[in-house]
C-alpha cells in the first residue's frame, strides 16, 4: 500500500459561480451575489456585458470582515453596461452587486474571476464609451495619485504646478495674449490691460458714477473725439473751453453768448497770472436795453444802448477794446432789458 499523497490541482485563476450571472434583468432590477472567503486571493476581475444600460451606479463591490454585514461599498459609477473592472482584495468577503438601468434586458453577462498569484493591481475604471473613440476597450483607465512637476521657462528649475483655492490650476500667461470667456456675474478679474475695443462700445448707465461709463482723455491724444447723442441734448457739467485760435502769435478764444434771460454772464473766469482782454465780437439783444463789460471790481466801460433786434460788431483788433483791471479777475458780460447773443474773442494773458 502506497503512503503517497495523489497531487492537488490548485488553479491560479478561478470564476465565481455565485457572484456571476446570465439571468436578465427587468426594468431597476438587480442582481445581488453572495459573500465568498477570498482569503487565498490577491484581486478580482469583473466583466459585464448587456443590451441595456445600467442606472446611475452600475457595478458595486461590497466587502465584508465576518461575510455577513457589509463594511465598505465600493460603487462604479456610469449607465454603460459593458464593463471591465479590476481591483486588489481589501476585505476577507467579497460579494458584487449590480443594478440594471430603466430597461428590460434581453442580454445579460456578469463574470466575477478571483485571481491567487501576481501582485495586486490598481482598479481599474470604465469611463464609457463617446461617438469618437474607436473602439470601448479603450476607454479603461488606473485612478492614479500623482503630483505634476514642471520647467520653469525663466530659471530652468522644477517646480509643482499649484492650484488655486477653488482647486483649478493655476495659468499665467507673460508676453502671449490669452482669452478668457466670462459668464455673467460679478467677478474680480484684477487690472486688466486693454489693446482694442471692438465697436461699437455700448454701455447703459446713469444715476451714481459707480453705474455709468466714464471716460477720461489723454492730455497728449491728437485724436478727435466723436459724441454721438442720437438726436438728443448733450448736458456737460462744470466749466467749459472754446476753441482757441492764434493770430499774430497770441492765442485767441472764441466765447459764444446765448444769454437765456438778462443779467451777468461770466465769458471767462478769474485767471490768478493773467488778465482778460476783449479783442472783438458782435453781439445783439432780443429788445431795447444795454450791454456792458466788468471784472466782478469795476465796470469795464459804460453802459451801451441797443435797439430792439440790434446790435453791434467789434472787429478784431490786435489793441483790446478793454481788458480786466487787474490779474485773477473774471471778465463777465451784463445786460439789462434783453438777453445777448452772439460771440466775443478774447485773449488771455499776463
Amino acid at each position: 500500500m502506497s503512503d503517497l499523497i495523489a497531487p492537488v490541482t490548485i488553479r491560479d485563476t478561478v470564476v465565481s459561480t455565485i457572484n456571476s450571472s446570465t439571468a436578465t434583468l427587468g426594468v431597476s432590477g438587480t442582481f445581488t451575489g453572495a459573500y465568498e472567503d477570498l482569503l487565498a486571493y490577491s484581486w478580482i476581475s469583473v466583466f459585464s456585458e448587456s443590451n441595456s444600460g445600467t442606472s446611475t451606479v452600475g457595478v458595486e463591490f461590497q466587502w465584508s470582515h465576518d461575510g455577513v454585514g457589509t463594511a465598505i461599498v465600493q460603487s462604479f459609477e456610469g449607465t454603460q453596461p459593458d464593463r471591465l473592472i479590476t481591483a486588489p482584495v481589501v476585505a476577507r468577503y467579497f460579494r458584487i452587486k449590480y443594478n440594471n438601468g430603466g430597461n428590460a434586458q434581453t442580454r445579460f453577462s456578469l463574470q466575477t474571476l478571483f485571481h491567487r498569484t501576481g501582485s495586486a493591481p490598481p482598479a481599474v475604471y470604465d469611463l464609457g464609451t463617446t461617438s469618437n473613440t474607436a473602439s470601448a476597450s479603450e476607454l479603461h483607465a488606473q485612478l492614479v495619485a500623482a503630483v505634476l512637476y514642471g520647467v520653469d521657462a525663466g530659471s530652468g528649475n522644477i517646480r509643482e504646478v499649484r492650484l488655486d483655492s477653488n482647486g483649478d490650476i493655476r495659468v499665467s500667461v507673460s508676453g502671449q495674449p490669452i482669452s478668457v470667456e466670462l459668464t455673467a456675474g460679478t467677478a474680480n478679474i484684477g487690472d486688466v490691460g486693454i489693446l482694442t475695443v471692438p465697436g461699437p462700445l455700448s454701455t447703459t448707465g446713469g444715476g451714481t458714477e459707480a453705474a455709468a461709463l466714464r471716460v477720461t482723455l489723454a492730455t497728449d491724444s491728437t485724436g478727435l473725439v466723436s459724441v454721438d447723442d442720437n438726436g438728443g441734448s448733450l448736458t456737460v457739467d462744470g466749466n467749459v473751453t472754446a476753441n482757441p485760435a492764434t493770430s499774430f502769435g497770441k492765442t485767441m478764444t472764441f466765447v459764444p453768448v446765448n444769454q437765456t434771460g438778462v443779467g451777468t454772464t461770466v465769458l471767462a473766469a478769474a485767471d490768478v497770472t493773467r488778465k482778460h482782454k476783449l479783442l472783438g465780437g458782435f453781439l445783439t439783444l432780443g429788445i431795447v436795453g444795454t450791454l456792458r463789460f466788468t471784472d466782478g471790481v469795476a465796470d469795464l466801460n459804460g453802459p451801451m444802448d441797443i435797439a430792439r433786434a440790434d446790435g453791434m460788431v467789434f472787429p478784431t483788433s490786435i489793441i483790446p477794446y478793454t481788458e480786466t483791471g487787474a490779474v485773477n479777475r473774471p471778465l463777465n458780460l451784463v445786460t439789462t432789458g434783453g438777453p445777448a447773443r452772439g460771440c466775443v474773442v478774447i485773449l488771455t494773458e499776463a
